[in-house]
């Protein structure tokens, strides 16, 4: 069953392997924007070793795809290839996990092809730049399965190679501190108490993750959003509990970067009565038998729950409050749970016979458990339909993933939309010269859903807004419209939020660009002055300096930017035309300057 199992997951995936870099999606800042970083050296080593990427402390993460790089170069396919790898070795130790958790036969198979081919999978396991998400699970959920099979002796020996994946899996992703809670947690149900002595033998593991927390919290320092409302992010943790439930069970209208969450008087009531509902079938399943509740169902919720805090969103950072890959782990107690009620729900020829003191709700469950089993090809049907719907919506969700243009295009095809996915959609348009389609996103970026969001990032997306129409009214030669947008945000430029939605070098380009062809070199130098500062060997700020240069007759200011402007691309003919035309006035007279 295992090779059926892994074979079925790699025949779900494969049509995935041609895809290519998501630039713009991250897979640049891995990839694409440093591979003279990737190159196998001790100075590449050491950098990787003592240094955050995008928030995270992953040296691991980055060893692996400097041997892709090493072996592949450009090419994404072993990039791909990888991730499917230690996604097939995290579907195998979980196989292994339930094997030791003494679930067998079809039960255990399904539950492990329900985690293999789930939807919620695709993100983690297609983005290159996700590595760290398998690499860190594959790690994560073998580690687990050394720890259950090291408890099977009774020597009670310290269990040396869990604890060295641990190690490993912290190093591919943060998100592996919540293992040593996960293994006490364990320890309470094998030895059916709530004490101390669940926590024996553990301490390494403790000690590893209290050191990498404050490694955490200084590499998360830069994504961590200034302006936090702790009422708030309450709810939003109370909201993903529920949404990662839902979502392994129901798998729809999946999105690349969701919308924050916004409260509602209809959100409220929803997480009311399902919180509800979760507290009736705890309050049943303690009335009819504690002692599992305790210490099954109960370690099992707490597992869930602790994989999840990392990304609870209790501390909101970027621009999302929940994701895909944030399920990886997550998912794994509530499928085992799953598993359980499943288990339980069929062993009828185990059931405590009906009695006057058991309530109407347990008699009605065990009633329905006897004809659903009397009936098992009703079990079947359901069991198959599950996995097609599941590995259909898979299928389907990841040909979004096959270009950045495609997956902004699936973020913007929802009901409610990200602002985040709006502004980088209208931005990929203005790269394919799709400027009517600009118009459009800005008008949606400007209406976009505001609830869960901070004053300031409203008023970001305002100044979004209007720096979309700018620069697509003065790509369509509308010089006077496009300087009417962008004078709009010349006030708010220092405002640190607009960092994240405005590409300051542009907007300093297209700035000097308008004002140059309406006759205002001055103007216009001084943003041209804007870019070079960032950048003193961007081609195209200097070769237009250098033209207003010439306008205001300060030749000699223009030479030296067009002789810079050919040193940087030397077989340029309108950086050596400008600089014959530059040079020739100089050598006019000397009035020239």
């Amino acid at each position: 069953m295992a090779t059926t199992l892994i074979f079925t997951t790699l025949l779900l995936f494969l049509p995935t392997l041609s895809f290519p870099f998501l630039d713009g999606w991250d897979d640049n800042l891995y990839v694409t924007d440093v591979r003279n970083s990737l190159s196998i050296s001790f100075e590449n080593i050491m950098l990787w070793c003592t240094c955050y990427v995008v928030g995270n402390y992953h040296p691991l993460t980055m060893f692996s795809l400097m041997f892709d790089n090493t072996v592949w170069g450009t090419n994404p396919l072993g990039f791909h290839i990888q991730n499917l790898f230690w996604h097939c070795v995290a579907v195998l130790g979980f196989y292994r996990c339930l094997s030791c958790l003494n679930f067998t036969g079809l039960l255990r198979f399904f539950t492990a092809l329900v985690f293999a081919i789930h939807p919620q999978r695709v993100e983690s396991v297609v983005w290159i730049a996700e590595r760290k998400d398998v690499l860190c699970a594959a790690l994560y959920i073998w580690s687990l399965e050394r720890f259950l099979n090291s408890r099977r002796d009774t020597v009670g020996r310290f269990p040396v190679a869990a604890f060295v994946l641990f190690l490993g899996a912290l190093l591919s992703k943060p998100m592996a501190i919540s293992l040593p809670f996960i293994l006490a947690l364990y320890e309470i149900h094998r030895r059916r108490a709530y004490n101390f002595s669940a926590l024996k033998g553990l301490w390494p593991f403790f000690i590893v993750s209290a050191v990498f927390i404050p490694v955490v919290l200084h590499s998360q320092q830069g994504a961590i959003e200034a302006y936090v409302d702790p009422l708030r992010q309450s709810a939003v943790v109370f909201h993903n509990v529920i949404f990662y439930i839902l979502k392994l069970f129901y798998p729809v209208n999946l999105n690349p970067i969701y919308p924050r969450v916004a409260f509602t008087s209809m959100t409220a009531l929803v997480l009311l009565l399902t919180y509800s509902l979760l507290l009736i079938a705890l309050t049943q399943s303690y009335r009819a038998n504690a002692d599992k509740l305790r210490y099954d169902i109960v370690p099992l919720c707490l597992g869930y729950l602790v994989s999840l805090a990392p990304v609870s969103g209790l501390i909101p950072i970027g621009a999302i409050d929940y994701a895909d890959r944030y399920s990886y782990l997550p998912s794994l107690f509530l499928l085992v749970l799953g598993a359980a009620c499943a288990r339980r729900f069929a062993e009828a020829q185990r059931l405590e016979p009906l009695s006057s003191s058991n309530t109407a709700l347990l008699k009605w469950f065990r009633k329905l458990r006897t004809v659903l089993i009397q009936k098992s090809a009703i079990i079947k049907i359901v069991t198959i339909g599950y996995l097609v719907v599941i590995s259909s919506n898979t299928i389907i969700y990841a040909q979004a993933w096959r270009s950045t243009y495609h997956l902004l295009s699936w973020a913007n095809h929802t009901d409610t939309v990200n602002p985040v996915a709006i502004g980088m959609l209208a931005e990929l348009e203005i790269e394919q010269g799709n400027f009517l389609r600009v118009f459009e996103l800005a008008d949606k970026l400007a209406n976009a859903e505001k609830r869960g969001l901070q004053a300031h990032h409203i008023k970001a997306l305002a100044i979004k807004a209007d720096y979309l129409r700018g620069v697509a009214a003065y790509k369509l030669n509308n010089t006077r419209q496009a300087l009417g947008y962008l004078s709009n945000i010349e006030p708010h430029l220092n405002v640190e939020s607009l960092r994240e939605v405005l590409n300051y070098k542009t907007y300093y380009s297209v700035m000097g660009d308008c004002y140059r062809s309406i006759g205002e070199y001055q103007k216009s130098t001084g943003y041209y002055n804007q870019v070079l500062e960032t950048n003193p060997n961007d081609f195209g700020a200097l070769l237009n300096r250098g033209a207003s240069y010439f306008e205001t007759k300060n030749y000699l200011r223009a030479v030296h930017d067009f002789e810079r402007a050919l040193e940087l691309k030397p077989h340029d003919r309108r950086a050596a035309h400008n600089l014959v035309q530059a040079q020739n006035e100089v050598n006019a007279g000397p009035e020239a300057k």
